[in-house]
Order: C-alpha cells, then structure tokens, then sequence
C-alpha cells in the first residue's frame, strides 16, 4: 500500500463528500441570480448539446429539463475551477471525482438551489460510478514499480480522471517517469473538465508528461487494433481502468421505476421505449462485429467484458493492466469467452476480491474484484478473498492455470480455493451432474410474473404461488411472511397456463430454490419442498424426479435430493466458483450430486427430520445441530473423508466442524445408530415391540391413569400379584401401568421404559409406550445427541444418565461464582453430565466410561481423540475400569498432558458408592473393587478447584447415611470444604420429569452454596393437595416434551394438545439457546 494512501482514510470520505457539495452550492448560490437574468435557451442547449444529458432532454422527470441541465454544467465546471485552485493532487482526485458523479445524477434546481432532483438514467447510461481514490492508489501501486523506466498509461474510461491521478502520484513517490499518459472519454463535457484536472495535477507533479485527452467511445478506438489500426503509441505498457458495466438492453421499467423514472411529458413512454430500442439495437449489432473479431464463441453485450477483452489487445507484450470490475466475470456463463481468452494465455496474476460490504462502493450491491493482468507466461495466479483496503487482510489461495482447465474444462470458471482443495474438488465432481440424470427435470419456475400479473391474488384460492422470498432451507414461508401476493387466481388461470408444457410438472411434488442470494449471506443455497398445485414464479428454480408422477408423498430420491442442495458440502462447492448474486438454472445444472450413495436412504430420513425440525418459529440459530450428522452423511456419500469435510467445514461454519467432522468419523468406522432404519423418522423413534396382553392393557389406562384403571377381566399374572399387595399394604406401584400426563413432568424415566408395567412409560396421547427419542427427550437430551448400541444398550444409557438441563444450571452455578474453564467427568456414560456442561460453556478436556456402547455414544457427540493432545476443543476419552491399573495411568497421565501447567477448574463424576467407607479410602494399599474410592484418589491426584459427586437418592439412607459422612470426612481430609448434599429435582431446572439426584460439592476456598431453583416442584399424583413456589413458573411438562414428534400411532387423546408450549421442543431442535428457553420459560406463569 503506497505511503500516500495514509492521507486517505474512510472516515475522511464523508469530508471530501461534504466538500464537493459545498463546493457545488457555492458555485450554484454565484451563478443563480445571473445565469437566470441572462437565461437564453439557444445558449442553454448548445452548452447541454455538449453533454451526453442531451439524450435526456424529452425525459427528465421534472419541467424546463434544458434550463435545469445548462445550470447543472455551469456549476460543475465553477466548482471544478475553484477546486482547482487547490495544491493537493488527492484532494482534487477525490472531490472532483464527487462533483462529477453529482452532476450526473443529483441535479440542482436553478429556481431553488436548496432543491434537488435525483435522476440516475444519464449516469447509469454512460457508467459513471464512483472510483474511491483509495483503490485507485492500489490499483496504480500494483502496475507501477519502481524499476520501470519511462512508461506510457491509457485510461479507456477516465471519467474525472482519478485512476489516472493516483497513478501520476505513484509514479512520482516510486520515481517513475510518464512519457504520455492517454484518457478516453466518452462525454466531451466531461473530456473538457478531465483535460483540465490532469493538466493541474501534472503541474503540481512538476512532471513533463505528454497528455491525450481523446473524447470519443473507447470500444470504438480500442477495436481498432483488431484492424491492425493502433493508436499512439502502438500498444500502452500500462492500461488501468474502472470500465462501465452493463449490458447493452433496454428494459421497459428503467422508464418507470423510481431511480431512473422519465418524464412523459414531452415522449410518451412508449416512443421513448421505441426512440431507445432501436439505438440498441444498432449498437448491438456493432458490438456483435466486434465480439467476433476478437474470436468469442458467442457474441458478447457487455461493456466491462468487452473493455478487458479489448484492452488487452491494445497492452503491450511486457505490460500490466489494472481493472476493476464486479466480479461476476469469474463464474458467470455470460463471461465464458473472456475467461477462455484470459486462461488460455494465462494473462491473470492476481485477482483481489472486495466483499459487498466492505464499505467502498456506495453504489454496488455485489462483490468487486481488482484483477491485475500481463502477458507474460505463468503457471498460477493469486486470487485474495475478502479483501480489507486498510490492512490488507484476506484469505489468499494460489491458483494454477491447469487445475482450472481440469476441473472445470467446459466453463474454465475461477474457483475461490487453492490447489490443495482440487482433490475434494474432483472427488466431489467423480458423481453425475444434475443435467446428466436422465429422470431429473431442472427448469425455471412456471410463471413469468412479469407477463402475468393478472394471474396474481392476494386472496386464498387453493393454489399458492411460490416466490422467491417464501423460500429458505428446508422452510416454505406463508404468504404472510411476503409483502406480494401469494395466490393464483383461478378465474383467470385457464388455458393460458393449462396448456403450457410445465404444467403438468406443477402437479408433484417439487424442490424449489430462490434464485436471488446475496454473496454476502451466510448460506446461499436455499432449497424447500412445495406440495402439488402450488406454482413457480420465475424468481424461483425447480427440481423434480419424472419417475415421481402422480406420487402421494415425497420420494425418498427426492428427499434425499433436498439434503443434499443444503448441504454444507454442495454449499461450498457452490461457493468456489459462484462470482454473483443469484443462483442460477445453469449451475443446479452442473451441481454434482451423489444419488448413487449407499447413504441416500439415510439423507432422505434426515432431511425429512429436518424439514419438521425448521417448521418451528421464531428461531435464534439459523442452523440447528441437528444438521452436524446430516452434513456427515453427506460427506461421506460424496466419498469425501473426514479430513476433507473438515476443510469444508472450516471455510462454511467453524463453529460446527469439530462436531461433523467426528460423525464422520465414526460413520467411516461404520458406528452407524443401529435402529436408524427401523424408524421412519428422526434416529431412537420407533415403536417398540409389545405382547398382545400388553397392548390390550395399554387401551384401558387414561391419561394421568395407572393400573388401578384396568379392569380385573384383564388376565394379566402380574397385574394380580399387584393388587394382592395392595389388599394387605395398602395401594402400591402407582406409577405401574402409568400412561403420562402431558400437563406434567413425567416420572424418573428408568432404563425398562419400553415395558407399559414398569413405570409411567405408556405414551400420553397413543396407545404404545414412548420411544428411545421420546425417553432421550424427558431426561432433556437436545435431539441432535444420538445414541448408539442394542436397543437395550440405549435404554440402560438413557435411563442411567444425568439430565444435561440439571447439568447446565450446575454448569451455570458453578461458573457464576468461578468462572469457566476445564473439566474431567469420570464415569461419563453416554455423556448426560458433559452435555449439559458444555451447553454451558465448560471445556471437557478428558473423560472416561467402561460401558462399551456408551463410549461409542459419547465419543460420537462431541470431538474427541484417544491420544491426548493441546487441543481443548477435543475430549480425550478412555475406554476402560479405572479400576484398572493400566486404565487409570492411561488416563490420569492424559488429563495431565491435556491440563499442561494449569490447574483442573471442576471434576465431576457418578460412581457407584455403595461399597465405599471411609476406613478403607485411608488404605493406600486398598485395591478393593471400589469405585467410589478411585474417584476420590483421582481428586488428590488432580486437585480440582472444585469436585462434583453425583448420584442417585438413595445414597442418602444407604447404610442409615454412613456412606455420605465417610465421602464427606474424606473430602475434608483431603482439604475440600463441604456441607451437607445437595438434593436437586430435575423438573426444577427445566426437565420435563420428576427425577431426583443426589450432588456432593466441595470446593478447595469455600463452601458452595446451593444454586436456587427455576421452576416449581412437581406434586405429581397429589397435585392440587401441596401449593409451593407459586412464585416460579410451572415445570416443563410431558406434554411439551413430545408434542412435535411424529406420531407413530393414532393420537387418542387429543384435548388440549393444540395450546400446549413449544418453546421446549425448539430448543430440543437447536433452534433456540438453552440460556433463552430457560429465561423464557421461566417466565411462564401458568400450566402451559
């Protein structure tokens, strides 16, 4: 960045903007009172004549368009005089540049100087946009060096001049002499001011430099090199340029629409739109001879294209060109020709990328690109993403002409990746393109809205219009959330649709995907599934199987098609190479996508998961984890490996990797759920199977109802021992036979919850008992946590673990008065403890489980590593008995490795205790089966700061409260303060069930004090006899733990099942955070 750009900073543009207003008003508040005492309009229109504003005469939105233009002209050039007069070659580069766009585009009235008309036709027409002096002086600094001798420079398109300006400066500070410096501009007005800028600035420069002020098209004197007819000199050493961009049309609303409205005062718009249409036409069967000289495939309408392709021809063999353009010339299929003629010679040596926001274009709603360009041979380029001007920040990738040719031979498009990328690349691309399945129809949406706009209502006809903004990823929007109308009007519709050929395809069921996404979002491919009889505008693109005709319900090919469209892998591919803001029909065409996976079933069950997942609104994250194992299975279909998904990963969503990349991994050792495809939907939810005796009984038992409910004509052994019990005890097992209240927790799910008479496991509104995902879902797993196993293994981790709600309001606690860092949990199971820990922002560093399935569980959630290393983003896990002696070595000396020289935060654990005392603790020697006591020997060896023991209720009264005072009097012994156990209620901290746990904390400084509930306890069968906490909100029920899971029989019991919350089920989705469900739920006040 040269020395000089330190003068220019952002926050100084707002000054040389204010300036070159002032200057204008200046000028205009001297020249009003004269100019309209000698108003003549014979001079009026000679002056405007000279203008390219004298094809607007007949349109200008406003009366007296001569007067008011002449004006504008005079006031241009006092304002450029007075500036002039100035000695600072920057400050007249960039206010200059200011009054020209002005003039322009924001015209002053000569009756009213404080009023102005903003009209944009002239200056869109000739392309006068804004060049920022700052890129200018990097553009200039790239072509000019030091070790140039005396050089030449064209500007094709100088405007007011301040490419040209910052690279007379440039020139000076590196010591580089100009000998001619050439600027061709269209606009003789404009020519006459541009004359008179660089003829001061090269005084103020003391340089003794040959200026060419040429007024004329640049197209034109460009082209005639390709005659053989060059200008003076015969080819330039150096070209820079900020050509006009815009294809050579004409639109009928550019007469209409608000920024470039004309008047119809003078021309109807139609003789306007006919004046216009044929001078279009002319120069565009100019423009075609041309494309054509310059050997194009295809006759090429655009002038920026057109520029470079021009301009390179007029650069001489040992030359550089600096060209700024918006960067849709790297991928679009319009730009093919100049990308073929500019890797073909590879002319490229670096493209900088400035993203939409960067704040330097005022004017442009796209990404820009600088692209410095030679004619010397070269094997890459380098291509910056995300350029920032101050500090030269940016993703850097070097590109190699072969690869691009390899990859891409058919469109030769410029992908924003390094060459380290092209093997995913060519994975990804080894699977059939779209455009080659022969079954797969890929067209744009049915109805042009443009042309039919009396098709359209606002009023519910029974056939919806699709437009593009209804659609987002996985989510068809109602029409309400569209300020147009959503409808077609059957009245209307008829044959002038019927008969089209696309109408039969609008009968099925589609994909649609909006076509307009911004460079700048943070997912660009936005895909959902629409119902039949619903219509596509043609803001929109749409996919369908021909085999699906006539279908009831999606297929799984194109379910699966939908997974795969929004996918982070597809995502990133599209990235690569998309230099626009739009999605169009032609790159769906060409998305490789790998329908020949063995995974597609898989992604078809994923994706219909996560089209119910993304129903539910509002939504904070707008990317839910349950998409980590989607965007796995995906990968993995694409034949990609971990390591490659990583880097996708890496470039789409940080945040995310770790726990994608670890599915994948495990999906690649084939750790698949063993039940996934026993469920017709989301992974742990299926029916389970039940004797006929069983199923008889469930019907007899309402809701809220237990075994007392069945009648005694039910021939059930077991039933009738509990009633015996019952005559000589008294009523027992209540929760027997139990069918779930959905207005209330439910009861502590144990591990037989498949079992109607085994506890309150019978489903609240079918008759079956509730599903691995439903149990998951009571003890508060979030529905992105899978388990792995036997379908026994899975039940013995879900009704063994600690709820990881309880576990973030610990979490929370203990972080409040400590802070938050690291954490080791023993005894992790299937990872219940940690889950909930890391909800609430604790580094599990290192973790340790004997259960075989559970570790698979566990080390399947979250990143994880068997040899231990520096990275707290990965939980070292360890397999095995710590009772084991090599086992706890193994993971004593890891959790050290991973602490490196800092103290462990916070230990926590759930060892079986039974056996514990405190006699044998003090036994060093002791190597008794004791868990409990290993657990308490790691606490010595890792001296946490603080220590967490958890467990089940009954370790109170367990040999009458001996084994807790021997824990207690251990962990004083040892230096830990420590009171009394925490008793804690589940349904207290935001699970939805009664379930009590039993927490020992210690810490080295304090005692701990108990962290205060959330929610009211549960009176669970005596509710409405014990009145507490009226002043918390009711505890999560039932009710809204299951209420969006699909069902797997017919819903029986169905009162209220409309009014009950959702705000449960949305966090269990991903779609909210947990701290916002827990405060909003909090707040509730009344049973929801």
């Amino acid at each position: 960045m040269p020395e000089t750009l330190s003068k220019i900073a952002p926050k100084q543009r707002k000054y040389y903007q204010e300036k070159a207003n002032g200057l204008r008003l200046l000028a205009a508040r001297e020249l009003k009172d004269g100019f309209l005492a000698s108003y003549s309009e014979k001079l009026a229109k000679e002056i405007v004549s000279k203008s390219s504003l004298v094809e607007y005469i007949d349109t200008f939105p406003d009366q007296d368009s001569v007067r008011t233009f002449a004006f504008n002209l005079l006031v241009n050039d006092k304002a450029i005089d007075d500036l002039l007069e100035g000695c600072d070659p920057i400050e007249i580069s960039y206010i200059s540049s200011y009054i020209g766009e002005a003039t322009y585009r924001s015209f002053i009235s000569p009756t009213d100087i404080s009023r102005v008309i903003d009209f944009l036709a002239p200056s869109k027409a000739i392309g006068y946009f804004f060049t920022p002096p700052e890129v200018a002086f990097l553009m200039a600094d790239k072509i000019i060096s030091s070790t140039d001798k005396d050089t030449d420079i064209l500007d094709p398109s100088a405007g007011y001049g301040s490419l040209l300006v910052a690279s007379l400066v440039v020139a000076k500070n590196k010591g580089v002499k100009f000998s001619s410096v050439t600027a061709i501009e269209v606009d003789a007005f404009t020519s006459k001011n541009l004359k008179k800028i660089l003829e001061r600035v090269v005084e103020l420069l003391e340089f003794d430099t040959k200026l060419n002020i040429i007024n004329e098209n640049a197209i034109g004197y460009l082209a005639d090199s390709l005659n053989g007819l060059f200008g003076r000199p015969a080819r330039f050493q150096k070209i820079i340029m900020n050509p006009p961009y815009g294809r050579v049309k004409f639109l009928k609303n550019f007469l209409t629409n608000k920024e470039t409205r004309t008047s119809s005062a003078l021309l109807s718009h139609e003789e306007q739109g006919a004046k216009i249409k044929t001078k279009v036409e002319k120069l565009t069967r100019e423009l075609d001879i041309i494309s054509r000289k310059l050997g194009f495939d295809s006759n090429v309408r655009e002038y920026s294209k057109l520029f470079v392709a021009l301009s390179l021809s007029n650069l001489a063999p040992n030359g550089q060109m600096s060209v700024i353009t918006p960067s849709t010339w790297l991928g679009d299929v319009e730009s093919y020709d100049l990308r073929k003629l500019i890797i073909s010679n590879s002319y490229l040596e670096q493209i900088l990328l400035f993203p939409e926001d960067s704040g330097l274009f005022e004017t442009v709603n796209q990404h820009t690109a600088v692209s410095i360009l030679s004619k010397q041979k070269k094997e890459a380029f380098e291509i910056i993403s995300n350029y920032n001007l101050n500090a030269e920040l940016g993703r850097s990738n070097k590109i190699y002409y072969s690869d691009i040719k390899k990859n891409d031979p058919q469109g030769l498009k410029i992908p924003k990746h390094s060459s380290k990328h092209d093997e995913i690349v060519s994975k990804i691309q080894q699977h059939k393109p779209i455009r080659l399945i022969e079954d797969l129809k890929n067209l744009r949406g049915e109805i042009d809205l443009s042309l039919n706009k009396d098709l359209v209502s606002n009023k519910d006809t029974g056939r919806r219009l699709i437009r593009g903004d209804h659609v987002e990823r996985y989510i068809l929007h109602p029409t309400t959330k569209s300020k147009r109308d959503g409808f077609i009007e059957e009245s209307r519709f008829g044959e002038k649709f019927r008969s089209l050929p696309k109408f039969k395809d609008s009968l099925n069921f589609r994909i649609v995907g909006r076509q307009v996404s911004y460079l700048d979002k943070k997912r660009r491919l936005d895909f959902c599934l629409i119902d039949p009889d619903s219509f596509v505008g043609n803001s929109c693109n749409y996919l369908y199987f021909k085999s699906d005709d006539g279908q009831k319900k999606p297929s799984k090919k194109l379910l699966s098609l939908l997974g795969i469209l929004n996918s982070s892998i597809l995502e990133w591919y599209f990235r690569l190479y998309n230099s626009n803001n739009h999605v169009a029909n032609y790159e769906i065409a060409n998305f490789p996508v790998c329908l020949d996976s063995e995974f597609i079933p898989l992604i078809a069950k994923s994706t219909e998961f996560l089209i119910g997942a993304y129903k539910e609104e509002p939504r904070d994250e707008s990317i839910s984890d349950i998409e980590d194992f989607h965007d796995a299975l995906v990968g993995v279909a694409y034949d990609l490996t971990p390591i490659m998904i990583g880097n996708i990963m890496e470039s789409i969503d940080p945040k995310r990797k770790g726990r994608v990349v670890n599915f994948a991994e495990h999906i690649h050792e084939g750790n698949l759920p063993l039940d996934f495809m026993k469920s017709d939907h989301w992974f742990n939810h299926y029916v389970s199977t039940l004797s006929d005796l069983d199923q008889e009984i469930i019907k007899h038992v309402p809701q809220g109802g237990n075994w007392q409910d069945i009648p005694e004509e039910v021939p059930s052994q077991r039933l009738r021992q509990i009633r015996e019990m019952s005559k000589e005890r008294g009523v027992v097992r209540t929760t027997y036979y139990g069918r779930l209240r959905p207005d209330q927790p439910s009861y502590t799910v144990a591990t037989y919850y498949n079992r109607p008479g085994n506890g309150t496991n019978i489903h609240p509104w079918e008759d079956r008992t509730i599903s691995s995902r439903e149990a998951a879902r009571l003890q508060s797993f979030p529905d992105s946590y899978i388990f792995f196993g036997s379908e026994g293994g899975i039940r013995t981790q879900i009704g063994n673990a600690v709820p990881p709600l309880l576990a973030y309001s610990l979490g929370r606690h203990i972080r409040s008065r400590y802070g938050l860092g690291t954490c080791v949990d023993a005894f992790a199971g299937a990872g219940g403890l940690s889950c909930g820990l890391e909800l609430a922002g604790w580094k599990v560093i290192a973790a340790n489980d004997n259960d075989k399935h559970a570790s698979i569980t566990y080390r399947a959630n979250r990143p994880t590593e068997k040899t231990p290393s520096s990275d707290d983003k990965k939980t070292f896990f360890v397999e095995g008995d710590i009772n084991n002696k090599k086992i706890w070595e193994e993971l004593l000396s890891g959790i050290k490795k991973k602490l490196g020289n800092k103290e462990l935060d916070l230990l926590v654990g759930g060892p079986p205790c039974q056996g514990f005392s405190h006699a044998g603790f003090r036994r060093e020697n002791d190597i008794r089966n004791d868990l409990a006591s290993i657990y308490l020997k790691l606490a010595i060896k890792l001296s946490p700061k603080t220590f967490i023991l958890e467990n089940v209720e009954g370790l109170l009264t367990y040999n009458s409260g001996q084994v807790v005072r021997d824990i207690i009097k251990a962990l004083t012994d040892i230096g830990y303060h420590v009171e009394a156990p925490w008793v804690l209620n589940a349904e207290q901290f935001g699970t939805p069930q009664m379930r009590r746990r039993v927490l020992i904390v210690a810490n080295r400084k304090e005692i701990v004090p108990n962290m205060p509930n959330l929610f009211r306890k549960c009176a669970g069968r005596r509710s409405g006899k014990v009145v507490e906490q009226l002043h918390l909100a009711p505890p999560v029920t039932a009710g809204e733990a299951l209420i969006d899971l699909p069902p797997l029989k017919k819903r029986r019991f169905l009162k209220g099942i409309n009014e009950i919350n959702k705000l449960y089920s949305r966090w269990l989705k991903g779609l909210i955070s947990t701290e916002r469900f827990l405060e909003s739920r909090s707040k509730t006040k009344e049973s929801p």
